[in-house]
């Protein structure tokens, strides 16, 4: 089927000025710009042709740019906008801009769905504008982060130059009146040398050039790319070379010839933070990146991006930190990784053999923080691209275990009720000591900024394992768990991730999570032999002081409990999604009460789709998931609900992921606490299901809390498996869920040498599912269904493994991963979890202390 042509616009050319105007946005761009934008909003009068655009940090700034734009032209021409021409997209259709339309009498108009040609004016404007970037870049030279100068070049030469509608006139005629105004060539390089370069991919290699970035939105200064890195300067004597082709190539330092290097990448400078919010553009707009549906995209945006960065941001690439206000700091931290690598003799320098597969490799950067987010160590890692890797010919095994965070909070509960030292190391350059096998060979490139001179031909033959290589984790486990056994440890079966040494004097439990071993000694004085220990065999460091896996955790020896908080992490969500200011409202419970969500509430028109698919969904659940699997259990089920919908999300799912933001906004305080002067062999289970509560599929959510000492340390929501017929039937599903956990705890306590000598208690709150459990030998109508394989729980409590127990319903804390609760049973249950305020928590200190 042929689409239709469409035919001329009838609405003909507007009679005055701002009489009809067109709109369009564009972005998100891959090369930010030296402002941080990433977005371009246009605004054309059909009248006179004049074009303004605005630069966006994001694309929901675009109403505020549409604000400030007619509150502008409209003071300065005298003129009331009329017609307002736009497509259909989110950025547009809401409600700010309905009421505000409606509000100052703007007639809208919209085009239709998937119909760009309805919008014609502004969506040739966008591809005449960028048809035109991409030849002055190509032309000039300049690096892709100054696309935006190139585009306010193009809008301002556009808005001087006439064109077949206008006849005879020009746009800057039309609204001032006929001027004798220069044009100015596009300049190409000025005359300060720069040391950096992009090539232009896939064109011819282009030489360095420094171009001029316009200052403000009416000065004519040009402003050269070789400022102090915090800020950038305007000059109008800055001397600018046209058509400069002189080949840069850096100079060689202490770390040998450099080859020519991509062009860095690019963050605002902290000057320019306030004008990346949406300053306007009239003839001189501010700087902003293009798309890749603009430019040709290159196959490494890391290294043809270049940004700006002042102190405190982290780079992205080896050209960024050379361009870096700290690049002291990174120079420091890279020569540091270099040194460690050739220490531990991770490779040799090779001829590379003919068809041999060579992996490319990349810095990066990060900075470690403490507590209070202050830098307390810059961190380069030079890192292999593994996803260059063949399976079968560069790697064969790959699986490396970590130690399940319930095994974490286990020991730190143990280590807290035994009044135990807890400490945190990390193994430098943990990946280097891991011996690579024979076969197969790997072959590297030699890293950026130590190419060794006159080997520039020559590659890495890796003796010993990098950093991002598939097989690097799988043979550090295996020579971390060498080093414990030399040690005298033992590998706990349940948790491969778990070490335990016990001696005459002391004992000493390990848990590994890649480069990160957490200590839980007996004594002081173990803990300082076993560090001494692990020197020998591999480099460490001390961690960051109450930091462990990204969780902050605080202990109160007199209660004999250990605090975890994920407050830094909770304030990072809130920030990246726009709900941590002040006049955002909180949440008293994760999911409102009786709210069910369902798949009624999933788009299904192609317009729906598309609009939900500009919501960041699915990156939203991954984040709250992680602080409801590590530190949150109260907001577990809430997750689970909102997790169902992740392939087709609708507005009302988006809401419900908002209203968990919101409640973890009111309840950032609060902190996990485990542990107390408690019996160290005891927990309590408690498991609760709700009855076909999904309206999709009818099947029941089972719910677990296992609780040692003051709070929870293992949990779960999780849809069941099977169809339950009956309340009683879904809760000895869930019995069966929480049993595994039990065996499983039970296992791994043993390993430690904490027996269980008891059974565990399994609290219900139903009478049913306790009879069904404990009538084995009776078969009923409520039971002859049920698969075989759900019976094994009756095997484990005739053997003792737990014993079921009737729990009140109001008191049983397994109903919080059940459903949604109200705001003050919510505030219970959540206590009974353990959760509490910082407050609170260090109350209890106090309170033991005698000092409130």
């Amino acid at each position: 089927m042929t689409r239709a042509s469409f035919p001329p616009s009838e609405s003909g050319k507007a009679n005055e000025f701002l009489g009809r105007v067109h709109s369009d946005l564009w972005g998100p761009a891959s090369v930010q710009s030296p402002a941080g934008t990433r977005y371009i909003i246009t605004f054309s009068d059909n009248h006179s042709a004049w074009v303004w655009a605005y630069y966006l940090r994001r694309k929901s700034d675009a109403f505020a740019a549409f604000k400030d734009w007619l509150a502008l032209v409209e003071n300065i021409s005298g003129h009331r906008l009329k017609i307002f021409r736009s497509d259909n997209g989110g950025e547009f259709i809401n409600a700010n801009w309905i009421e505000f339309m409606k509000a100052r009498g703007i007639h809208w108009e919209t085009s239709s769905a998937k119909t760009p040609e309805q919008n014609g004016v502004a969506e040739r404007l966008m591809y005449t504008i960028f048809d035109r970037v991409r030849t002055i870049l190509i032309n000039s030279g300049l690096p892709l982060f100054l696309w935006t100068e190139a585009v306010s070049y193009v809008i301002y030469t556009k808005n001087r130059h006439g064109s077949s509608r206008l006849k005879d006139t020009t746009p800057h005629e039309i609204r001032y009146g006929p001027s004798a105004d220069d044009d100015d060539d596009f300049p190409s390089q000025e005359h300060i040398p720069s040391p950096l370069s992009p090539p232009f991919i896939p064109h011819p290699p282009i030489p360095n050039p420094i171009p001029p970035e316009p200052s403000s939105s009416h000065s004519r200064n040009t402003r050269p790319n070789s400022p102090p890195p915090t800020r950038q300067r305007s000059s109008r004597s800055a001397a600018i070379k046209s058509q400069a082709k002189t080949q840069q190539v850096l100079s060689e330092g202490k770390r040998g010839p450099r080859k020519q290097l991509p062009a860095p990448e690019a963050t605002a400078p902290a000057a320019e933070a306030s004008a990346a919010q949406g300053e306007s553009i009239d003839d001189h707009p501010p700087s902003s990146p293009p798309s890749e549906s603009a430019l040709d995209e290159p196959p490494d945006p890391d290294e043809l991006v270049h940004r700006v960065l002042s102190h405190g941001e982290e780079p992205r690439s080896y050209c960024e930190a050379t361009e870096s206000a700290d690049f002291a700091e990174w120079s420091d931290a890279m020569d540091s990784e270099h040194d460690s690598i050739s220490e531990q003799r991770t490779f040799e320098l090779v001829v590379p053999p003919k068809g041999a597969n060579i992996i490319t490799t990349k810095w990066v950067y990060r900075f470690k923080l403490d507590a209070n987010s202050k830098i307390i160590r810059y961190k380069a890692r030079l890192v292999a691209r593994g996803f260059t890797q063949k399976p079968g010919v560069d790697f064969d095994e790959t699986f490396a275990p970590v130690a399940k965070i319930e095994s974490s909070r286990l020991l730190l509960a143990l280590a807290a009720s035994l009044n135990w030292e807890i400490d945190v190391v990390d193994v430098d350059s943990a990946f280097l000591n891991s011996d690579m096998p024979d076969d197969p060979q790997i072959f590297v490139r030699q890293p950026e900024g130590y190419v060794v001179e006159g080997k520039e031909h020559m590659v890495w033959h890796l003796l010993k394992a990098l950093y991002g290589l598939k097989q690097s984790g799988h043979l550090w486990y295996q020579k971390l768990k060498s080093i414990m056994i030399k040690l005298g440890f033992i590998v706990c079966v349940a948790d491969p991730c778990v070490f335990i040494r016990q001696t005459p004097k002391a004992t000493s439990l390990v848990s590994s999570h890649v480069d990160d071993l957490s200590l839980i000694c007996s004594s002081r004085d173990e803990t300082a032999l076993l560090k001494s220990q692990l020197r020998q065999h591999v480099p460490i460091k001390d961690g960051s002081h109450g930091q462990l896996l990204g969780i902050e955790y605080f202990r109160n020896r007199p209660a004999r409990t250990i605090s975890l908080s994920h407050r830094k992490y909770i304030d990072g969500i809130l920030k990246q999604y726009h709900l941590d200011a002040s006049n955002v409202s909180s949440a008293a419970s994760p999911l409102p009460s009786g709210k069910n969500l369902s798949k009624d509430d999933c788009p299904t028109s192609n317009d729906e789709k598309e609009r939900m698919r500009r919501i960041p969904y699915q990156n939203a659940v991954g984040s709250l998931n992680h602080a409801a699997v590590m530190t949150r259990p109260d907001i577990a089920y809430a997750v689970h609900r909102v997790a169902q919908f992740s392939i087709n999300p609708g507005p009302a799912h988006w809401e419900a992921v908002k209203h968990i933001m919101r409640y973890l906004k009111a309840t950032r305080d609060h902190v996990l606490t485990l542990g107390g002067a408690v019996d160290s062999s005891a927990f309590t289970a408690y498991c609760d299901s709700d009855h076909a509560g999904s309206s999709d599929h009818a099947r029941s959510v089972s719910g677990y809390a296992i609780l040692f000492g003051a709070g929870c340390f293992a949990w779960s929501a999780k849809k069941q498996t099977a169809t339950a017929l009956s309340t009683g039937e879904a809760e000895y599903y869930a019995a069966t869920h929480v049993g595994r956990e039990i065996i499983w705890l039970r296992e791994l306590l043993a390993e430690l040498h904490f027996p269980m000598k008891i059974p565990t208690p399994l609290r219900i709150d139903n009478t049913s599912a306790i009879s069904m459990l404990h009538t084995s030998d009776k078969v009923t109508p409520r039971t002859k269904h049920i698969r075989i394989w759900y019976h094994w729980v009756r095997e484990e409590i005739l053997r003792r493994t737990f014993a079921p127990e009737h729990v009140d319903t109001d008191i049983n804390v397994a109903d919080i991963f059940t459903k949604p609760l109200a705001g003050p049973r919510q505030e219970m249950l959540r206590a009974l979890l353990g959760m509490q305020t910082r407050q609170q928590a260090t109350s209890v200190a106090c309170a033991v202390e005698g000092e409130c």
